[in-house]
C-alpha cells in the first residue's frame, strides 16, 4: 500500500538527456519560467514602487527646505531625488516588469493553445514543434530585451 503512494506522488526529474515528453516540458521549462519570472516581477515592483516613494518624500522634503528657508539643503535633496531618478531609469523596472509581464502571458496563452488541442493533435510532431519552439522563442526573446535594454539605452 505504502509503495502506491510513493509512485503516485513521485515526479518526473530531467536528467538533461533524455527527450521529455511535451507534458514535462510544459511543467519543467514553461511553468519554471513563468513561476520564477513572476517572482521577479514582484520583486521588480516593489522596488520601483519603493523609489517612487522615495522620490516623492525627497521632493516633498525639498519643498519643505526651501520653505523653512534653507536654501543651503535644496540642492542636496535635488541631488538626492536626481539619483534616486537614475538609478530608477539604470535598472529600467517599468520596462522589465512590462517585458516580464508579457511573456508570461505569452507562455500562458501558448500553453492554453496546447491544452485547447486534442489527444490526436498532440501527438501530431508539428504541434510539439511549434509549442517547443513558440516558448523558447518568447522566453528567449524576453531574456534578450530585458539584458539588452541597458545596453539600447545606453548607445
Amino acid at each position: 500500500d505504502d509503495d502506491l503512494s510513493i509512485d503516485s506522488t513521485a515526479c518526473f526529474v530531467d536528467d538533461k538527456y533524455c527527450p521529455i515528453k511535451t507534458d514535462n516540458y510544459i511543467e519543467l521549462r514553461m511553468q519554471v519560467a513563468m513561476h520564477k519570472k513572476a517572482k521577479r516581477i514582484q520583486k521588480m515592483a516593489a522596488r520601483n514602487k519603493i523609489i517612487n516613494n522615495m522620490t516623492k518624500m525627497i521632493t516633498i522634503g525639498s519643498g519643505a527646505t526651501a520653505a523653512l528657508s534653507l536654501q543651503w539643503a535644496v540642492p542636496i535633496v535635488l541631488g538626492v531625488t536626481a539619483s534616486f531618478g537614475t538609478g530608477q531609469e539604470f535598472r529600467s523596472y517599468p520596462r522589465r516588469i512590462e517585458l516580464g509581464n508579457d511573456m508570461v502571458m505569452q507562455l500562458n496563452e501558448l500553453k492554453l493553445w496546447w491544452m485547447s488541442l486534442s489527444m490526436y493533435q498532440k501527438q501530431l510532431p508539428h504541434n510539439k514543434d511549434k509549442l517547443v519552439l513558440s516558448a523558447e522563442q518568447i522566453i528567449v526573446a524576453e531574456m534578450h530585451a530585458s539584458f539588452g535594454s541597458s545596453k539600447s539605452a545606453s548607445e
